[in-house]
């Protein structure tokens, strides 16, 4: 078995830290996908206001009626104009996050590597040291067979 990897702690950390960020970006998408639901529905109400002052600007003509629609259509232009800003401004904190969150994965693949590196020279060390016991009692054998044999040939 491996020796505990010395950086284990810092490993763990980072890949906590990497999580968080991870989840932090799936709340950051949430919200960035919410502004473009109410965009949507924004957009769907201006364009039913402008079917209802076409409809309301033929015919008989309700000047207050008129006016009240305007009034409303304005109100909804300034209502989609703040939530384009919140969507951009919500699109750049995702493009953010996820960039931190690549800057986290690359740091804790970083710590795997070396982990994994220290796991293979430890692998290799004990597969030496194999050879070398393998050796060692390859050579006592032949020695052995070596020693019979002369004692084998003095008696």
């Amino acid at each position: 078995m491996p020796p505990e990897f010395p950086l284990q702690p810092v490993l763990d950390y980072r890949h906590n830290r990497a999580q968080a960020m991870e989840i932090e970006l799936g709340r950051l998408l949430a919200e960035q996908q919410a502004h473009q639901a109410r965009l949507a529905r924004l957009n769907d109400g201006r364009s039913q206001l402008f079917a209802e002052l076409r409809q309301r600007q033929s015919g008989d003509l309700q000047m207050s009626v008129i006016t009240q629609l305007r009034q409303n259509l304005h109100t909804l232009e300034q209502a989609i104009v703040a939530e384009q800003k919140a969507l951009s401004e919500a699109t750049i904190k995702v493009m953010e996050q996820q960039q931190r969150v690549i800057a986290a994965r690359q740091d804790e693949e970083a710590l795997e590597t070396l982990k994994k590196n220290a796991e293979e020279r430890f692998r290799q060390g004990l597969a030496r040291h194999e050879e070398h016991q393998r050796d060692d009692i390859y050579i006592a054998q032949a020695h052995r067979r070596a020693a019979q044999a002369a004692m084998g040939g003095l008696l």
